[in-house]
């Protein structure tokens, strides 16, 4: 693997180990209530971290490196990334848990069946497979090639990297993304597991819940895993320094959905026409938002879990959002953007970076998580697709304007305000973006709210410009070369 150019003065060895290391993180984030603690706007033992995960593991296609697996976890460790997110979907039973993204087993098994119609015992016989594109029908080929592992079982994987016998392993953090009610099953169930060095967090949505409350009810309905009453007496004093964080991402739709409910509009965002949408103001994008964040930072969750991150999916597109006219621009060239769909776009994402900017300067110890997200396939002629979360298939990503807001997603380094945690698709990418721009240039972001992003990297000379536009290159380990079936 080559790794990008980094500016005079830096290694690669130093900068994997700063953004990506054996990071603690049980006093990073928003501290929230719970049976022994008060919330303080200051905290003297808080830690902040400038950190850089590898999205779904440190996979890689072109080398049969699947995403969700101990070999890219493994694949991560080798070249000192001790960071991963991996995404984990619950059986019906307590502690049922496995690795896998989709709803559907398609796209990284032999099979075409839904997960949810599996048992666990079928599941964890099930071999992991690689599939190339098929030019001819614009989806994954039906051919495919075997890549030596099995989907992996949580728990086995927690106690894999967990234990102390591996000194190799000591500090690795999990960040496990858990969709629809996972998570609150997650919460209950991790609130009793057993101290260990291994650091995890739990993530997850606010499409699952419309406020910290409903939250707080659905952790209620769940057991825990009561492994500490298992332990010896002499380990029991190790509890209360096991603490687990929680990182929760709030998208822009169930936003919508909430100001169209304050406006008395009766549809959901999939019912509604361009109208109803640019008929909720910027002023009350932003007051809905903020209310719906505050509630799950008021939110009481169990006492294991002292702390949250917040990741507020604004892509940057609002950077363009003139609030007194209305109107929108590209961030990037300030090229006039004409689709309605997208000029409300950006007036929902500035609405959205407004309230953590606000957010941030009340908690100076605010943290924000984001997403440096790639496409799956990249064809030679530079078509991407995403997959599908519900089916596992292809989708092309939209062009023109309507593309904007994926392209602004997929710049490594991220627009303005940065975010102190990112997952990335390409994690060392998006550290040596981090180290061009933020460490060597020292450019200044917030200059992004009235300057193009081409105006403001120029400013860091012509060695800069190169650098970000090389590192934001096709992700080759995506891009397919031949067609297969």
């Amino acid at each position: 693997m080559t790794y990008p150019k980094l500016p005079p003065g830096y290694d690669w060895a130093r900068q994997i180990s700063k953004y990506s290391g054996q990071f603690s993180f049980y006093r990073t984030g928003y501290p929230l209530l719970n049976g022994r603690t008060r919330r303080k706007k200051q905290d003297k033992n808080f830690n902040r971290l400038s950190a850089v995960f590898a999205h779904r593991g440190f996979y890689d296609r072109a080398m049969k490196i699947p995403e969700n697996s101990t070999a890219a976890i493994d694949n991560g460790l080798y070249r000192g990334i001790w960071l991963h997110e991996l995404d984990v979907h619950f059986g019906p039973n307590p502690g049922e848990a496995f690795l896998a993204h989709d709803q559907t087993t398609f796209r990284v098994t032999a099979k075409n069946d839904r997960w949810s119609s599996l048992s666990l015992g079928e599941i964890l016989d099930t071999e992991i497979t690689a599939r190339r594109y098929d030019f001819s029908k614009k989806d994954f080929a039906s051919s495919y090639e075997e890549t030596g592992t099995k989907i992996p079982e949580l728990r086995e994987v927690l106690s894999q990297y967990e234990d102390l016998a591996f000194s190799h392993n000591r500090g690795c953090t999990f960040q496990l993304d858990l969709r629809g009610d996972d998570f609150a099953r997650a919460v209950a169930w991790f609130r009793n597991r057993r101290a260990s060095r291994l650091n995890l967090l739990l993530k997850g949505y606010n499409n699952q819940y419309a406020s910290g409350q409903q939250l707080e009810q659905a952790i209620a309905k769940y057991p825990s895993e009561n492994e500490w009453e298992n332990l010896p007496v002499r380990d029991r004093k190790v509890k209360s320094s096991f603490k687990t964080g929680l990182v929760f991402i709030f998208y822009p739709i169930p936003i919508v959905d909430l100001a169209l409910k304050a406006k008395g509009i009766p549809k959901t965002w999939d019912g509604t026409t361009v109208a109803d949408r640019m008929s909720l103001s910027y002023e009350l994008l932003c007051s809905i938002a903020e209310q719906h964040f505050r509630s799950f930072m008021d939110a009481r969750m169990p006492e294991r879990y002292p702390r949250m991150i917040l990741e507020i999916v604004y892509n940057g597109i609002g950077l363009g959002y003139n609030i007194k006219t209305g109107e929108a621009v590209d961030p990037r060239n300030h090229e006039p953007i004409i689709d309605e769909e997208v000029v409300f776009e950006s007036r929902l994402d500035r609405a959205m970076l407004d309230v953590a900017l606000k957010l941030r300067r009340e908690y100076p110890q605010m943290m924000f998580s984001s997403c440096t997200r790639l496409c799956d396939v990249r064809t030679p002629d530079g078509v991407e697709y995403r997959s599908n979360y519900e089916t596992g298939r292809l989708v092309q990503q939209p062009v023109g304007d309507k593309g904007i807001a994926r392209q602004l997603r997929g710049i490594h380094g991220g627009l303005y305000p940065q975010t102190d945690v990112v997952v990335a698709d390409d994690p060392i990418a998006e550290i040596a973006a981090r180290t061009w721009i933020d460490e060597y240039a020292k450019l200044n972001r917030a200059e992004l709210l009235y300057k193009s992003w081409d105006e403001w990297l120029k400013q860091g000379g012509e060695d800069l410009v190169e650098a970000v536009r090389e590192i934001n290159g096709p992700f080759l380990p995506n891009t397919c070369e031949m067609v297969v079936d």
